[in-house]
């Protein structure tokens, strides 16, 4: 005879995932446009400054008046400019005063302190024993004052335009590899060599040829130190304080105490011409620790494309899509054929509709047997004294029989 089946729709079962749609990743950019617009900024940042020692020449009528007062005022309003095209190109973090780097900073250009101290060492030994004559001003907490403005009026226009502009618009192009980074940092402190290079002082001369190469050297390697901390902490504040603070060093006593102003001539001839190149010389071997200092700087923080280089805008960012009802139609977006999207095994609470379950039917126990009434007059157990004791494992194992027979009976045979 046949039994009806019970058929159910499944409730519970799991919607297979929908297809998502592929975002189109945005070409990356080469960094080219950062670099260049770098670059011209910090031209333009260089003609601002020489505009304003012209201004100040022509308002005074000499070139002596070019006093310490007025290349402070033209410092610092040169590097402003430069911090604003920073900005200008996206540098907020490094332009952006913090305290975050400045240990890091200041015991990396350890080194430099001891270096150049060891000259101003010298220095006050031979003021002190009488081998070098100076007059103190009778102003000189004044023009400390100035000096300490004009120092830190150089180191902010010197890092904004070299280590902020230069250096950051060549990690844009170049800071996606660890060698990047290092070319980046090579090539900008090569360019800071150059800014003391004097093209006038001529060529005939040997001696003025290699004051110079070495001028050019040592502040190359002075500045491959900065760049190195900069990549390192990313604080442009960081390296503007310990530059101003080296060069404040080194011209307290000639130009702080006295009426001196402050010059460029990094190149001398005759007599004078050999010991400054023998300074060169000795401060280049100083500088030597500066390249292990700067590799361990470097490596710590690379690569890095600078700060005028955002990440954000290399790729669209994934969007995140509400969870599709059960009943809703799938997209038609197309998957991307390299990277196909990978289903898993839907899994079900209840079977699937139209699948025949058998309904469960169970066997009618059978009666469970009565022992017979005690007789109250004897002590023996009722019945024959022959009888087995109950046979509780065979009534049991008689009703599984009796279960699975009549389940077998109302199965459908497959």
């Amino acid at each position: 005879m046949e039994q009806p089946v019970a058929t159910y729709a499944p409730d519970g079962q799991a919607a297979p995932p929908l297809a998502q749609p592929v975002q189109p990743r945005k070409r990356q950019p080469s960094g080219w446009g950062k670099l260049w617009a770098a670059f011209g900024l910090g031209v333009a940042a260089y003609v601002i400054l020489i505009a304003i020692q012209i201004i100040v020449v022509l308002r005074a009528g000499t070139e002596a008046s070019v006093s310490n007062e007025a290349m402070a005022v033209s410092e610092l309003v040169a590097g402003v400019c430069a911090l604003l095209f920073i900005l200008a190109l996206g540098g907020k973090r490094i332009a952006r005063p913090s305290l975050k780097g400045m240990g890091t900073a200041w015991k990396a250009a350890l080194w430099l302190f001891i270096a150049d101290g060891l000259f101003v060492v010298l220095e006050a030994i031979e003021v002190a024993l009488g081998f070098e004559q100076i007059e103190v001003a009778a102003d000189w907490p004044v023009r400390v004052g100035i000096l300490a403005l004009l120092c830190f009026g150089i180191g902010l226009f010197e890092e904004t335009t070299m280590r902020g502009l230069c250096l950051n618009g060549l990690l844009a192009r170049m800071g996606r590899t660890r060698g990047g980074v290092y070319g980046a940092v090579i090539l900008s402190s090569f360019f800071f060599g150059l800014l003391h290079f004097d093209p006038l002082a001529g060529f005939d001369d040997p001696i003025l040829v290699a004051q110079n190469c070495m001028k050019v050297l040592q502040s190359g390697m002075c500045g491959y130190l900065l760049a190195a901390i900069l990549v390192n902490t990313r604080n442009i504040w960081a390296v503007a304080l310990i530059h101003g603070a080296n060069d404040f060093m080194l011209l307290f006593i000639s130009n702080g105490l006295t009426d001196a102003s402050v010059t460029t001539d990094y190149v001398h001839s005759g007599d004078e011409g050999l010991a400054v190149l023998g300074v060169y010389i000795i401060l280049c071997l100083l500088y030597l620790p500066f390249l292990f200092i700067g590799r361990r700087l470097i490596n710590e923080a690379s690569p890095w494309r600078g700060d005028f280089y955002h990440y954000g805008e290399t790729s669209a960012a994934p969007r995140r899509t509400a969870p599709a009802p059960a009943n809703a139609p799938a997209p038609t977006a197309a998957v991307a054929p390299t990277s196909p999207t990978v289903f898993p095994t839907p899994t079900y609470a209840t079977p699937p509709t139209g699948y025949p379950m058998a309904e469960r039917v169970d066997a009618p126990a059978p009666p469970a047997p009565t022992a017979p009434a005690p007789n109250p007059s004897s002590n023996r157990p009722a019945g024959p004294r022959h009888a087995a004791p109950p046979a509780t494992e065979t009534a049991a194992q008689q009703r599984q029989a009796q279960a699975r027979a009549a389940l077998a009976d109302r199965l459908p045979r497959i």
